[in-house]
C-alpha cells in the first residue's frame, strides 16, 4: 500500500517542528509534546543545531534498568520537585 503512495513524506511532514533544549526538564517536554499533540521532538543546543530526538518510546523507557525506589526519585525529579541529596544519592548507586 505504501509503496504505491504518491504521497511523500515531505507532504506529511509538520512543518512547524515543536523543539526542545537538552537542559529543559523532562515535565516541560512532556508537557510541550502534549500541547503539540506529536509524539517525538528534535532536540536543539543553543544554535538550533539537533543534538537528538524525544519520543513517546523514549519516555515509556526512560526509567528501564532503575531499581523502583531509583524509579520513584526519577519520577519526582522528571515531575520537577527538588530533592534531598540522600534522594540523588539512591538514583546515583
Amino acid at each position: 500500500m505504501l509503496d504505491e503512495a504518491v504521497f511523500t513524506a515531505g507532504d506529511l511532514m509538520t512543518r512547524d517542528v515543536a523543539t526542545v533544549r537538552p537542559d529543559a526538564s523532562l515535565l516541560d517536554a512532556v508537557k510541550l509534546m502534549a500541547q503539540r499533540r506529536v509524539s517525538g521532538m528534535p532536540v536543539v543546543d543553543s544554535s538550533g543545531t539537533i543534538v537528538g530526538m524525544l519520543s513517546e518510546g523514549d519516555l515509556l523507557r526512560w526509567h528501564e534498568g532503575y531499581t523502583d525506589r531509583q524509579a520513584h526519585w526519577l519520577e519526582m525529579l522528571a515531575e520537577g520537585q527538588h530533592l534531598a541529596s540522600e534522594a540523588y544519592a539512591t538514583v546515583r548507586a
